[in-house]
């Protein structure tokens, strides 16, 4: 497996020699955000909404909207490793924010300018049958996205309150859902690696504030990424992803 990053980068591809193989496994079917759940039921995150930025990829500051486990970039760009991997890997960061970053901006906001609760459930029902085809999803694009950044409607009260009551039921039924599954991971973690299983990084949400987002570790515990580890004894250090 040939190194195709930047050490230290925030991107990751494929070939990333940072990835373990039970990591590269997780990544490819993004088991790793499975406790991402955890996010959706504290409130930080949403079921459907923008994905959850690094602050150094935050390409709409004050984004009024939850960031989302799915949503309409995260369907277009489902391939997005596979594209960041064809490339030299010193051109890796500067393709991402020249070309996929403004592009995922865009769809997030002519997504979240037009969000109801059917196209919610669309987009929810095109991650879950791994759907790659904008039509699923998006119901009238604009004419002109970018024109949207400057002037950003905040959603109605009474679609945001029956969005986070989904965010609750649903992030509890999937939680239950996927209890085991999780375990089992946190058990091959452990077995295939040391400790620790999960690890968290900062990400920018709602209004430009910043959270830490939760995920299964899938890269080797020396990797030079900046995160906060939790090992499976709960005692607070200094890991990266």
């Amino acid at each position: 497996m040939t190194e195709t990053q930047h050490a230290g980068s925030g991107l990751t591809t494929p070939g990333d020699a940072r990835l373990t193989p039970v990591g590269a496994f997780l990544r490819r079917f993004k088991l790793d955000e499975l406790p991402q759940f955890y996010n959706v039921l504290k409130g930080d995150m949403s079921l459907v909404g923008p994905r959850p930025k690094l602050p150094q990829f935050a390409d709409i500051p004050m984004m009024p909207y939850r960031p989302g486990i799915t949503g309409l970039a995260s369907i277009a760009f489902r391939s997005e490793d596979q594209v960041l991997a064809s490339l030299p890997p010193e051109r890796v960061e500067d393709y991402y924010q020249e070309r996929i970053k403004p592009l995922k901006a865009n769809l997030d906001v002519c997504y979240m300018c037009h969000a109801t609760a059917a196209s919610d459930a669309r987009v929810i029902a095109a991650t879950a049958l791994n759907v790659n085809h904008l039509a699923v999803v998006a119901e009238r694009p604009p004419s002109d996205p970018c024109a949207l950044h400057a002037n950003l409607p905040v959603d109605s009260w009474h679609y945001r309150c029956f969005k986070r009551m989904v965010d609750v039921v649903g992030g509890l039924v999937l939680v239950a859902v996927f209890l085991i599954p999780g375990i089992l991971i946190a058990l091959i973690i452990l077995m295939t690696s040391r400790p620790p299983v999960f690890h968290s990084e900062e990400r920018v949400k709602r209004d430009g504030m910043p959270f830490r987002v939760w995920k299964f570790r899938s890269m080797r515990s020396h990797s030079p990424l900046r995160g906060h580890a939790l090992p499976w004894r709960m005692d607070k250090q200094r890991h990266d992803p």
